[in-house]
């Protein structure tokens, strides 16, 4: 989960920089809080959900442990038409 960072110059120095974690893991600097978490999925999906999609899909999942069998297809995400690319092969193909 975290990373380690090494830079050669061409003058023979380096620069080294390690974190053990990512910083908004459990352990990091900065743990995500549930917004946060809410926060990184509205702005990752913006572009290819609609608003009220994204709402309805973060109720589901903080209802999840009361979901029961048949309603777990919930947290499926509805994704705007025109950014589905589907051919011959389905949603796996490569685009055209």
């Amino acid at each position: 989960m975290g990373g380690r960072l090494e830079i050669r110059f061409t003058d023979g120095s380096s620069l080294i920089d390690e974190i053990e974690v990512a910083h908004a893991h459990l352990r990091g600097s900065r743990p995500f809080t549930r917004q946060d978490y809410i926060r990184k999925f509205q702005n990752l999906t913006a572009d290819f959900i609609m608003p009220k999609e994204s709402k309805r899909f973060i109720q589901a999942v903080q209802e999840l442990p009361r979901l029961t069998f048949g309603e777990i297809d919930q947290l499926n995400i509805l994704v705007r038409q025109d950014h589905l690319n589907v051919g011959e092969r389905g949603i796996f193909a490569e685009p055209e």
